[in-house]
């Protein structure tokens, strides 16, 4: 998968957990339980689809950082090659 398309996947399930937890958050602030009980809600939850989206993402982000890393070595090789016909 070419770099750009990791990082739009990557963004695109950010997004989708930021989606679930923003619609669960008019609810938990509308229930009757105290602040400290919903922020260990709204931890929690979030805890969980870390969790949950770990599986999903952290490939991704794997990928990203070796295509990266790959995208580097080209351009350093590329910049040793230029240097290398300059002196010649």
């Amino acid at each position: 998968m070419a770099l750009d398309d990791l990082v739009a996947e990557h963004a695109r399930l950010l997004a989708q957990r930021t989606r679930i937890l923003e619609a669960m958050a008019p609810a938990v602030r509308a229930s009757d339980l105290d602040e400290a009980t919903r922020e260990d809600l709204q931890t929690g939850v979030s805890q969980a689809l870390d969790d949950a989206f770990f599986s999903l993402v952290d490939p991704i982000e794997t990928d990203i950082r070796e295509a990266e890393r790959h995208a580097a070595f080209r351009a350093v090789r590329a910049d040793l090659i230029d240097i290398r016909r300059r002196q010649r």
